[in-house]
């Protein structure tokens, strides 16, 4: 069904949904726009081409049984993908979206733990990083980045345990600099070339491809006093510029809340259970807030996880629920 809905401007007006696409991805699926916007990439069990304005599959390219998504560029043009043995090993490959394209990650660049290494890429693709411990012993945390034009070690950065305890990560992040994650305390981010930090920011955060804004989402997962609002900070060094106009039930405070960029347009969308919307960045406004028949999946719970994506240009949403892939456009 087509849901073609034209609202008010104050009654935050949403424009020209597109039906649901012919063949669903299947839940918990990874998404990415295309850098002109045109095509919606799904990957999970296989990786799917959609054309956004119809809906139509465009092509579909199985992966091996077990395939995971590790990483994919914010400009969508390339993912980090992991193949599993029979044994305890991951393969990393890069994947060009838009040629449909594997390539191996060079094995020298990773160890092939069973887990997977903790990988990412730059936004643009160019840059990749692994996380390890094997760093000093009064640094152990450590992050390499490698130029993927040529191949070099680009930097090396280090830093201290930031937590007692947890999960602890880190990579390159959209913008190219280094950040140190742990799902306690948070993420350090640090300067590429120097180290020098840049700011602290939460577990839950998305950060914008230039690095110019964050967005932190409430997770009182270890914390029960944390704040309910969702925080909007200067990405250069941590200041806090205000929030998103979203009211958050205390179900949703626990890292339940996805959220995308979209490119460098000033906008923001969030996706969850109950809701999903698109702001204005750096003021918060809320600019849409789409209905929910228009995209939740008929058996979803509103504890189910909502995914989202947005288009480089802001006028262009995905939204997974369950099984169910929807597209809009936004004004």
């Amino acid at each position: 069904m087509t849901h073609r809905l034209i609202l008010l401007a104050a009654l935050l007006p949403l424009l020209a949904a597109q039906p649901d696409v012919s063949v669903p991805p299947g839940a918990n699926a990874k998404l990415a726009f295309s850098p002109d916007s045109r095509f919606l990439y799904a990957i999970g069990n296989s990786a799917m081409t959609y054309d956004f304005r119809t809906g139509r599959l465009l092509n579909r390219m199985t992966l091996k049984p077990g395939t995971e998504t590790f990483s994919i560029a914010s400009d969508g043009t390339t993912a980090i993908l992991a193949e599993r043995d029979s044994g305890v090993h991951v393969h990393l490959m890069f994947f060009d979206l838009g040629r449909r394209k594997l390539e191996p990650v060079p094995s020298a660049w990773y160890e092939p733990v069973y887990d997977g290494p903790d990988v990412a890429l730059s936004a643009d693709g160019r840059l990749f990083s692994v996380y390890s411990e094997s760093g000093p012993s009064d640094r152990p945390m450590t992050v390499t980045v490698y130029d993927r034009s040529n191949g070099k070690i680009l930097a090396k950065q280090t830093s201290e345990f930031i937590s007692a305890g947890g999960a602890f990560g880190g990579g390159i992040t959209p913008d190219g600099a280094v950040e140190f994650v742990n799902n306690r305390a948070g993420r350090k981010v640090v300067d590429l070339k120097t180290g020098r930090l840049i700011g602290r920011f939460s577990f839950a955060s998305v950060r914008s491809p230039d690095g110019r804004w964050v967005v932190e989402f409430p997770n009182r997962t270890w914390n029960e006093s944390a704040s309910r609002d969702v925080i909007i900070k200067d990405g250069r060094d941590g200041a806090v510029i205000g929030k998103l106009a979203l009211q958050v039930d205390d179900d949703e405070t626990y890292g339940s809340i996805h959220g995308a960029f979209c490119g460098l347009s000033g906008r923001f969308i969030a996706g969850r259970g109950r809701a999903v919307t698109l702001y204005a960045i750096p003021s918060g406004a809320m600019i849409a807030n789409l209905p929910v028949l228009s995209w939740q999946e008929h058996t979803a719970h509103v504890s189910d996880p909502v995914y989202v994506a947005c288009s480089t240009t802001g006028t262009h949403t995905a939204v997974l629920s369950g099984n169910r892939l929807t597209l809009h456009d936004v004004p």
